[in-house]
């Protein structure tokens, strides 16, 4: 953000920068030439079609979210769309579950997604990784 804003020459042009994208994935070198950045592309699994990248991060995969409580020919659908995102990566595929889940005003446990079931055990490394909770909850701050 700090190098966006030096290259802004006034608040409405920074505004603008951040509102459309402008620059964002990349940074100016010395020689005022673009070179890529290292950075995350978020993208929903559509969008990845005919992309490679060397590490793929899958969120969400759980039952109720992929796939989306479905049936009939919907669900091939949501399985051949699960394979590409897996087939995206060159390197490393990680897949994220949330071990709970707020719905519908509960928090409820939620199931890892059928379609994991599905692939060869031995490719497949379990982490259970545990988050730190906060000690104060955050204030959502707002611009307006």
């Amino acid at each position: 953000m700090i190098r966006l804003a030096e290259r802004a020459a006034s608040l409405p042009e920074l505004f603008e920068t951040i509102l459309l994208g402008q620059d964002a994935d990349y940074e100016y070198t010395r020689a005022k030439a673009l070179a890529p950045m290292e950075a995350v592309k978020i993208m929903t699994l559509h969008a990845a079609k005919g992309l490679e990248f060397p590490v793929v991060f899958i969120c969400g995969v759980e039952e109720g979210l992929l796939p989306v409580h479905i049936t009939g020919a919907e669900i091939a659908e949501e399985r051949r769309l699960f394979y590409v995102g897996l087939t995206r990566a060159r390197e490393e595929v990680i897949l994220v579950r949330a071990r709970t889940r707020q719905r519908h005003g509960t928090r409820q446990p939620s199931d890892l997604s059928p379609f994991v079931h599905e692939l060869p055990g031995e490719l497949l490394v379990e982490e259970d990784v545990e988050v730190p909770r906060q000690e104060k909850r955050a204030m959502q701050l707002s611009l307006f």
